[in-house]
């Protein structure tokens, strides 16, 4: 019985070591996947518009947040840049991210509605700072 007692608590002990190194290692894997690539980022913060050639609103909406001040506007067209769209599983254009300076997403909005309100409420509070806006 004590036997028994010990090869299961040997076994449940070795289930949570390798519990745990796969959501160290899950958790590593996911968070570089979230990450936009180094040209899209800025030691400030960037803004990322993914476009496509019909999208009628994501000109606005860049136009808007060049003009409240942001200096790193960039739009990426999903028919250029698909497997950029397919890693932050992009449905719709507009798809506006607000991208931190290590890459990370720190707030998105998906359609046209959503994108260009977050674009208003951010031009409201534009950076002081920025002063030459460029469309990328």
């Amino acid at each position: 019985m004590l036997t028994r007692l010990v090869i299961l608590g040997g076994l449940t002990a070795l289930i949570l070591g390798l519990n745990v190194l796969y959501r160290r290692r899950l958790a590593a894997t996911h968070d570089a996947a979230e990450r936009v690539p180094s040209r899209y980022r800025s030691a400030d913060g960037s803004w990322v518009i993914f476009s496509t050639p019909t999208c009628v609103n994501c000109g606005a909406i860049a136009n808007h947040l060049t003009a409240a001040g942001f200096d790193a506007v960039h739009i990426v067209d999903l028919t250029v840049e698909p497997e950029l769209g397919a890693q932050f599983n992009v449905r719709t254009a507009p798809t506006l991210m607000q991208i931190d300076p290590a890459g990370a997403v720190s707030e998105r909005a998906s359609g046209a509605g959503p994108s260009t309100e977050m674009a208003r409420r951010y031009g409201q509070v534009a950076p002081a700072a920025s002063r030459h806006a460029s469309i990328t």
